[in-house]
């Protein structure tokens, strides 16, 4: 049996991947290539931040620490031939919310952090306030940091390499353009895998309507630095020191959601992925004024990121959904479809743990014949 993936991100790779490890064959179709999806925008630095409530939903969080550990646990085995990896010290700075609480990015309470198993969790205090534009005239007063050890996966190395594997077990990537249901029909495989992420909204515009557009943009600097290596994140922004240079990112930029009311249809234009100006101005001024700022709060005395040495430009779409990723299947037309989207922005952090409930998903489907 041949089972078609729909998209070439990394859900949708790892989608493909698990689907060989189980012995079936596979073909992706996409529109793009891997390297040209939101995935390859990310700086993915896989700290479970997740933007749903412990309070609220326990269960989905417990299960999303779960998937994290096996996303986790399976980038390291990949690693050993892949060479990938690196290991991050990250400062995390934050905030006092109208509550009370000491925050930080997304309202995610700084103190659930002993919840995500770190082999360390530091605290630092500012000695005073420091100011941190996320959005344009939006602020946040940071007054702390959390620094741990987080794994950085660099994504123009990875999905390259996942995606060789894929080739080498025979998976077939066809070019298609998904514009209506009549595409879905007229593919040849009767089961398949949705992990077409904010386009999902189109297709399908009865499922995942709690989800909602969130823009980032990473920046590529190449050079030789010495140590220090570390990264600075407050908010929506970050800058990655490292020994082959900086990665700098402003990735968390909200639409209005509440434009996203009904079907969607009318926004499919606006989902541009090309880099955009606000983005590099905040990223410009995170990077050159902020940043320096609180690294010196820190300790470290670095000089601001050389922006004018930027080589690539990154910009995607994310999925943002706070009531956790889309799963379950469902007749569409002469097809099956099970659904594996809307991971929270969090597509790198939790992609294969939820993938592999995705697929026993559709393992029960197959097995009853539906």
């Amino acid at each position: 049996m041949r089972i078609a993936v729909l998209g070439a991100g990394i859900v949708g790779l790892w989608t493909a991947f698990d689907l060989t490890e189980r012995g079936f064959d596979v073909v992706v179709y996409a529109d793009a290539p891997s390297m040209a999806t939101t995935s390859a925008s990310a700086v993915a630095v896989i700290t479970p931040l997740f933007p749903w409530s412990l309070e609220e939903q326990p269960e989905l969080f417990e299960e999303s620490l779960g998937w994290y550990r096996e996303t986790l646990a399976k980038f390291r085995d990949l690693n050993r031939e892949g060479n990938f990896m690196t290991l991050m010290p990250s400062f995390e700075f934050g905030y006092v919310d109208d509550d009370g609480r000491e925050v930080l990015e997304k309202g995610f309470p700084a103190s659930r952090l002993e919840q995500l198993n770190f082999t360390e969790i530091r605290k630092h205090y500012t000695n005073e306030a420091i100011r941190v534009e996320n959005e344009p005239g939006e602020f946040d007063d940071v007054t702390f940091a959390v620094n741990f050890d987080a794994d950085m996966v660099n994504t123009q190395k990875f999905l390259p390499h996942l995606e060789g594997i894929l080739r080498q077990r025979g998976v077939q990537f066809e070019r298609k353009y998904f514009e209506s249901l009549a595409d879905i029909e007229s593919i040849p495989e009767n089961y398949l895998v949705n992990c077409l992420g904010m386009f999902s909204r189109f297709l399908f515009p009865d499922v995942g309507t709690e989800m909602y557009p969130i823009r980032g943009q990473s920046h590529f600097i190449p050079m030789a630095n010495d140590p220090p290596y570390f990264g600075v994140a407050s908010g929506h922004h970050a800058v990655f020191r490292h020994a082959g240079g900086f990665y700098l990112g402003s990735y968390f930029l909200s639409e209005d959601k509440s434009t996203w009311v009904g079907d969607g249809r009318s926004h499919r234009k606006d989902l541009r992925t090309l880099p955009t100006t606000t983005e590099w101005e905040l990223t410009k001024k995170f990077a050159t004024e902020t940043y320096p700022i609180l690294a010196a709060a820190m300790g470290f005395d670095v000089p601001p990121a050389p922006v004018n040495e930027v080589s690539q430009v990154n910009t995607g779409v994310r999925p943002f959904r706070e009531i956790g990723p889309v799963m379950g299947y469902r007749p569409v037309g002469s097809k099956t479809i099970v659904d594996n989207f809307g991971h929270g922005a969090h597509g790198w952090t939790i992609g294969y743990g939820a993938t592999r409930k995705a697929v026993d998903q559709l393992m029960e489907v197959v097995s009853s014949g539906q």
